[in-house]
């Protein structure tokens, strides 16, 4: 079973995530939730998650200035960056440097299917 973080400041959007994973076609498991980037990065190293799905835009820590830490504290993670500005103008850059740079796979919020199927992938290959 794929243990997964939730990353996001919006309640609903987590709740939703949470149903929709367990839904999924493959076998996942929400082990925790976290509203910012502070809390995600003690939530990683706590719970050690097979996959974290980080939103980028938060108050107090953004997911792109914890995805360092969260990497250091959990290195076994994968991460899915779930942002609603990827693929937004003047943001295409920023998310392809975080692809590259952390070896991260971006998804558009706005796209719940390709995030199913990028959890999917993720569970059939642990």
């Amino acid at each position: 079973m794929l243990t997964v973080l939730v990353v996001d400041d919006d309640e609903s959007l987590r709740r939703l995530l949470h149903v929709g994973l367990s839904l999924g076609a493959a076998p996942v498991q929400v082990v925790g939730e976290a509203t910012n980037g502070y809390e995600a990065i003690r939530e990683a190293e706590k719970l050690q998650p097979d996959l974290i799905i980080l939103d980028q835009q938060m108050p107090v820590c953004s997911g792109a200035d914890a995805l360092p830490q969260i990497l250091k504290v959990s290195p076994a993670s994968q991460v899915l960056f779930f942002s609603a500005f990827a693929g937004a103008p003047g943001y295409e850059d920023v998310f392809e440097s975080i692809a590259r740079d952390f070896g991260v796979k971006v998804i558009p919020k706005g796209s719940l299917g390709e995030l199913e199927t990028a959890v999917d992938e993720i569970a059939a290959a642990a």
